[in-house]
């Protein structure tokens, strides 16, 4: 069975960047974000705010982190957009789990608007820096 959810079609586009910081992580920092691939039009690649323009948004990111103690230094991270968390924590714990959960939202921004997207250290254990070879931004766009 199918169903028709629209008549008109959607297209989506992608932004794919990279994600750093240039020390140990704090409460509160916000994580570099570096655009390595934008259909997006995005603005602000090397800092730590996106701005993006009018559309639906599905964004994640995987903030790859090493840890001094991994039995039991960890992080979590979230996304925020216009200054207000969003969606699914993301983090790294260190009992009985390698790697680390990405953060995720979903969100729109109106037509003749733009919202800024940031990534941002709402927990610290220990001593944790990012792994910037490892960390990435994935945001998927449809227009309004």
């Amino acid at each position: 069975m199918s169903y028709l959810a629209r008549s008109k079609r959607s297209t989506m586009t992608v932004l794919l960047g990279s994600l750093s910081h240039g020390s140990a992580l704090s409460v509160g920092d916000y994580i570099t974000l570096d655009v390595d691939h934008d259909e997006l039009s995005a603005t602000g690649s090397g800092t730590t705010t996106l701005t993006l323009g009018e559309g639906h948004y599905l964004a994640s990111a995987i903030l790859a982190a090493d840890a001094t103690n991994a039995a039991s230094d960890l992080v979590d991270f979230q996304l925020e957009v216009d200054g207000v968390l969003l969606g699914a924590k993301g983090g790294r714990q260190p009992v009985g789990k390698v790697g680390s959960d990405a953060a995720e939202c979903v969100f729109t921004v109106p037509a003749t608007s733009t919202s800024a997207l940031r990534l941002k250290i709402t927990a610290v254990g220990g001593t944790v820096t990012v792994l910037p070879s490892y960390s990435q931004i994935y945001v998927r766009k449809v227009t309004l």
